[in-house]
């Protein structure tokens, strides 16, 4: 079912309407008995990963899409829109991320990695943003 998937990647991005520069990558696919697939994509935007850009697409046993759920409700036309420099630059993010770890109890020193370069949608509205991975444990013990 993955090799499959990823072998009609770019025709379900075209069928569903994502921009040239937009780019499917697949993560899970799971079968029903009656033969309908959900397929779970991530996306990308000019390479850069677009976080909240998650999204399943439900095909009936025929092939026929039946229906589409996503993490966000951007459109492909906004994320044309993004735009070239982030409105942190990558040392101050990452600043700000220990920052917020600090706050929350965690001991860590420095971001686990360094910060990467991402399309962030959980906003709302796509931006250019830098994701930074600091370690720590939460209140109830997990990572």
């Amino acid at each position: 079912l993955l090799s499959e998937a990823n072998a009609t990647k770019a025709a379900t991005a075209k069928e569903l309407g994502l921009g040239s520069t937009e780019k499917l990558v697949v993560r899970d696919v799971v079968q029903d008995r009656d033969g309908t697939t959900h397929t779970r994509y991530e996306r990308t935007l000019d390479g850069l990963p677009v976080l909240g850009g998650d999204l399943v697409v439900k095909e009936s046993a025929a092939g026929r899409t039946e229906g589409v759920s996503k993490a966000s409700k951007a459109t492909s036309a906004q994320l044309k829109a993004v735009g070239l420099t982030a409105d942190v630059a990558p040392a101050a993010a990452e600043k700000q991320a220990l920052g917020a770890a600090k706050a929350e109890g965690s001991k860590a020193k420095k971001a686990e990695n360094a910060p990467r370069k991402v399309v962030w949608l959980g906003g709302g509205s796509p931006q250019l943003a830098y994701e930074t991975v600091v370690g720590g444990l939460q209140h109830d013990g997990t990572p």
